[in-house]
């Protein structure tokens, strides 16, 4: 290939411009054979660095120097194309083609040619690198650190290797799922996670049905009175429904209607004589006159309370079991979750 020798000035910042190119390019592959062999020595059990960097060193000389001489290297007609979008009017290009032409014409094509050549400077040519190309590099070059950045990892203990990640993929593709709902009708809610889709044979996460005011709960639907629950080794989809009953206005009076007949007979029997001195000390509040409406107890005494044995007051003997289960609960050794702490303590409320 000739060298026309009045592209002297001019070829060597054009045959950097070549260089540039062909080296972006060459990284470019490089880089992605870099990056190829890096995912490789992944799933190897070895640490593949070196021998990355060694393919991303031959791969970018190889391709850089192919690219030079089959793509970018310049000629002389294309040195004469670029130089004649400086204004030269195909000069330089009309020149190169009648380069072994002698007639008169084409000499004096020639030395036309060479007089519009000596005003352009090499400073006036500028290097012309494509941003595609530059971004092209870029990105396999960041591509390829990443994945020598994550197989050095691996290979240190730090991040799964390739192999691990690949295993625990395809098991979980293989995984057979069950689905596990927890409901309710009415009366409550349910705290945690009401719907659940797990692996066969895994434990569902812990709920509990919490009832609302005015109702309590009472079972599942399976029959277990505990309102919290984890469902151990699932193998099948199952819905639990939550029941929850609704608590009667009448139930804290059903006592007083069972002590009203044990109250009659006291109320009917007369008082002996011998009593006098009983009946004054009731009168100032002795709590053995039960009908006495000066007691400053006031009905607390009522017989139509005293449901237990006729003589004891079965709301004071409430309040005390109540005062004794409080304490139990609060106690940081019973046992109890916070749910059912408060579920319980919200049971007392009530009663």
């Amino acid at each position: 290939m000739s060298k026309n020798k009045y592209f002297e000035k001019q070829r060597s910042k054009l045959q950097l411009e070549a260089v540039l190119k062909s080296l972006l390019c060459g990284l470019a592959v490089g880089c992605g054979a870099n990056f190829i062999s890096a995912l490789a020595t992944w799933f190897a059990p070895f640490n593949g660095l070196w021998l990355s960097l060694g393919v991303l060193l031959v791969a970018t000389a190889v391709a850089t120097l192919l690219f030079y001489f089959k793509r970018f290297r310049p000629t002389d007609m294309t040195n004469a194309r670029r130089i004649d979008r400086l204004g030269l009017e195909e000069r330089l290009i009309t020149m190169v083609e009648l380069e072994d032409n002698d007639s008169y014409i084409a000499q004096l094509q020639r030395e036309d040619a060479k007089q519009a050549l000596e005003s352009v400077e090499s400073q006036s040519i500028q290097l012309k690198i494509p941003r595609a190309l530059v971004l092209t590099a870029a990105g396999c070059a960041l591509f390829a650190c990443a994945m020598m950045t994550v197989t050095v990892l691996s290979g240190t203990g730090l991040l799964p290797d390739g192999n691990q990640i690949l295993d625990s993929f395809i098991e979980e593709q293989m995984a057979e799922y069950v689905t596990i709902s927890y409901v309710i009708d009415e009366g409550g809610i349910i705290e945690g996670d009401e719907d659940q889709i797990i692996i066969k044979g895994t434990n569902a996460t812990t709920i509990t049905a919490v009832a609302d005011d005015g109702y309590v709960f009472k079972e599942w639907s399976d029959g277990s009175t505990d309102p919290t629950r984890s469902d151990v080794k699932v193998m099948e989809d199952l819905t639990f429904t939550a029941i929850f009953t609704e608590m009667e206005e009448g139930d804290e009076g059903e006592g007083e209607g069972d002590g009203e007949g044990e109250g009659d007979e006291p109320q009917d029997t007369p008082s002996d004589p011998s009593d006098e001195s009983q009946e004054g000390e009731g009168g100032s509040g002795d709590p053995g006159d039960p009908n006495d409406s000066s007691s400053s107890g006031g009905g607390a005494y009522d017989p139509n309370n005293q449901i237990i044995n006729g003589e004891t007051y079965y709301r004071e003997v409430l309040e005390s079991y109540q005062d004794d289960a409080g304490e139990r609960v609060q106690d940081k050794n019973s046992g109890l979750s916070d749910a059912e702490k408060a579920l319980i303590e919200k049971y007392l409320g009530i009663v």
